[in-house]
């Protein structure tokens, strides 16, 4: 017996069929419920008539002939084959033994995931049912229905107008306060919040669903990236036949949100500075963030993207919006001349292709992030694993099955000029990757001198001498710049000197025998402890000048030095430094340093003038930089290093190395310490293998070694 005559599976009795809503075209639907799976799926009338008349053990030609004979369909033998397929992989059929039978399974089976793969799936999300609510919302809708009667949705909307009218003149305050909680408790306010406003959207939808006479399953706690956030299972929305229910039903939690905010905007606005004002504020800017950036995102399967689907009437939006997609970019760059998987109008395939590219690039991120994220979650053994099997199941795997895809048509694929200019690109991307080039690149960068000496104060006191200075002129080594008197310093020499002499005429009388012996030790001790005291303040006294001992040229000079002015210990004088070769500092990034060398030419332009100065890469320090004292090297003063001030430096958040330039002519002594940036070209590499140092440094660095 031939395979066309080999006997079916039959349509499984228990399933519930019901009436759906029209369909894009116009053309009625019927919605099939698996009570066992407690699932739903779709079907054209057409093939909801073609499954209704299949028997068990009938065979290809008898259900052909019957679906003939019952009803105007008439499919061909391909279209029932499909069908039979998409049948079995919604686990419609029963199953009879047979070799059709066997086969469907296989088929319907194919697309499912082993336990392990649906566990590595899952981890991130997942559902905790905990509440059975439907007598609990049955007996409370009548209630509810007051909050979303058309006159307290017409002031909702006017309160929420109102909200925004007001904030708005005042969004500089409100921005301000969304950066102040950017911090630890914070950030728990904002998730103390946003838990709040979730269950008011999740009980939103039971609420609405109850109303139209669905059955709310369960509600719960969802964990999303580690992350509890409520849940409530609708699924049984999908049995009203009026699309304008699943629509308003999708749109509930949204709009409950958005009402939220919308009266918590209100409140801010007129409640004084306090506890009530913080609490309106995480209100209104935790419902925003949480419904626009998530609720709202069609990219994801939240309420954005039911929405869009019951707006354009284009059910199962993602999996018809891909394959569309699909079939459009292989017919582009490959040039092949396959059906469409759907008939659709140019201004559908548009958007929907617009939708596609939109999902795959947000998911892409998304993901990669995940996986980030799972990395440094747990430990570094577990992190490593789990970061690679994100990256395998959402990213890498997707690209491999599109190109197995692509390989199975190979005997489809013709030489066209599609294919040929895509070759050509694809050659031209490999060669760019791989031929090593030198590349330029810029990083800023600081003058400093080589040697350098800051003179200081010694002492508190007045200044007796100030040598007239100025910048850029020469000072000779041991040169007298300040010299400060102390009254206070001078009394107390003269105080210790008359104490000492006080005691060197007791200990001559005393004579240091009989009765006195103990009394002389002790003043012996006494003089002992005067004349330590007396040595330490006349050293300060003869430190109260301040000469430069290195010589030099001044950078800098303390403008509010005058003579007779009153100074304390530790104020900056002046600056002298070295009359030699300035040096350009500037801090490379790890992925940068491998492709540079000690020697080689560099540019630098003064950020002072803007004159270009030729040098050379005189150090590669290969050791990580724990502390930068250059704060116009930091990413908020304009520089490329990104960290955060610790003290009098700054501590960098990523590993950055430094690098210092010699330049081959000087710079005027006025431009030390202004930033510039370098110019400098890398050894010739290619674009892949730098890649490949960069992922090699990565796994280096955080294996530990």
């Amino acid at each position: 017996m031939s395979a066309a005559e080999t006997g079916l599976p039959g349509l499984r009795r228990d399933l519930v069929f019901r009436d759906g809503p029209a369909d894009e075209t116009g053309a009625p639907t019927r919605t099939v419920f698996d009570p066992i799976s407690g699932r739903y799926c779709k079907l054209g009338w057409a093939e909801a008539a073609a499954l209704r008349l299949l028997r068990r053990g009938m065979t290809s030609t008898e259900w052909l002939e019957n679906i003939r004979q019952s009803t105007t369909v008439r499919p061909t033998a391909q279209e029932l084959s499909s069908l039979l397929t998409s049948a079995a992989e919604n686990s419609l059929l029963d199953s009879i033994g047979s070799a059709q039978g066997k086969m469907l399974e296989q088929a319907g089976r194919a697309g499912k995931m082993s336990p392990v793969q649906w566990l590595l799936a899952h981890y991130l999300f997942f559902k905790i049912p905990l509440l059975r609510p439907e007598k609990f919302l049955r007996e409370t809708v009548g209630a509810i229905r007051l909050l979303a009667s058309p006159v307290m949705l017409r002031i909702h909307f006017l309160a929420a107008c109102l909200g925004l009218l007001l904030v708005s003149s005042r969004a500089e305050l409100y921005w301000t306060t969304f950066q102040s909680f950017l911090t630890l408790p914070g950030l728990i306010s904002y998730g103390i919040a946003i838990i709040f406003i979730k269950s008011l959207h999740e009980f939103s939808h039971a609420y609405v669903a109850t109303n139209y006479g669905v059955r709310v399953r369960s509600m719960g706690i969802a964990f999303m990236v580690f992350w509890p956030i409520p849940f409530c299972d609708v699924t049984d929305v999908w049995q009203l036949s009026s699309r304008r229910q699943r629509f308003i039903v999708g749109l509930a939690g949204v709009g409950a949100e958005l009402a939220l905010a919308g009266w918590a905007l209100l409140f801010w606005v007129a409640s004084p500075p306090g506890v009530w004002q913080s609490v309106w504020f995480l209100l209104s800017s935790g419902t925003l963030v949480s419904t626009f950036i998530v609720n709202m995102n069609p990219a994801m399967r939240f309420d954005g993207y039911y929405l869009l689907m019951d707006f354009s009437g284009v059910e199962n939006l993602q999996r018809r919006a891909f394959a569309l997609t699909k079939w459009k970019l292989r017919q582009a760059f490959l040039g092949l001349r396959l059906p469409p998987p759907e008939t659709v109008s140019a201004r559908r395939l548009t958007w929907m292709m617009a939708y596609s590219v939109y999902t795959w690039l947000y998911r892409f991120f998304l993901y990669l992030g995940i996986a980030v994220l799972v990395y440094y979650k747990f430990t570094k053994a577990l992190g490593i694993f789990l970061f690679l099997t994100e990256i395998w199941l959402f990213i890498a795997r997707p690209a491999v099955n599109e190109f197995g895809e692509i390989f199975r048509m190979k005997n489809l694929l013709t030489f066209n000029t599609r294919l040929l200019m895509t070759l050509l690109a694809l050659s031209a991307f490999a060669l760019w990757l791989t031929i090593p080039l030198e590349r330029t690149f810029t990083v800023p960068g600081v003058v400093i001198p080589q040697v350098s000496q800051t003179l200081y104060v010694p002492a508190e006191g007045t200044v007796s001498f100030l040598r007239p200075l100025q910048l850029d002129e020469k000072i000779a080594p041991g040169e007298l710049l300040l010299k400060v008197d102390n009254p206070q310093l001078e009394t107390d020499l003269k105080i210790l000197r008359s104490e000492l002499a006080c005691l060197d005429e007791e200990i001559k009388m005393l004579g240091g025998d009989g009765e006195d012996m103990a009394f002389w030790r002790e003043k012996l001790e006494e003089r002992e402890k005067i004349k330590l005291e007396l040595a330490e303040k006349t050293e300060v006294a003869r430190q109260n000048s301040v000469d430069a001992a290195q010589g030099g040229i001044v950078a800098y000079l303390n403008p509010d030095l005058l003579p007779g002015q009153a100074v304390k210990r530790n104020t900056v004088v002046a600056t002298l430094i070295s009359p030699q070769k300035r040096v350009v500092v500037a801090y490379l990034p790890e992925q940068k340093i491998g492709e540079i060398k000690t020697g080689a030419s560099v540019s630098f332009v003064n950020g002072c003038d803007g004159k270009k100065y030729a040098g050379k890469i005189g150090t590669v320090n290969r050791t990580k930089a724990e502390r930068m004292a250059f704060a116009a090297l930091m990413a908020e003063h304009g520089g490329n290093v990104v960290g955060k001030k610790a003290g009098e430096s700054f501590m960098p958040s990523q590993p950055y190395y430094e690098i210092r330039i010699v330049l081959d002519e000087n710079v005027n002594s006025q431009a030390v310490g202004t930033p510039g940036f370098i110019i400098a070209e890398t050894e010739p590499v290619s674009y892949l293998a730098n890649f490949g140092r960069r992922i090699w440094g990565v796994l280096l660095r955080e294996s530990g070694f």
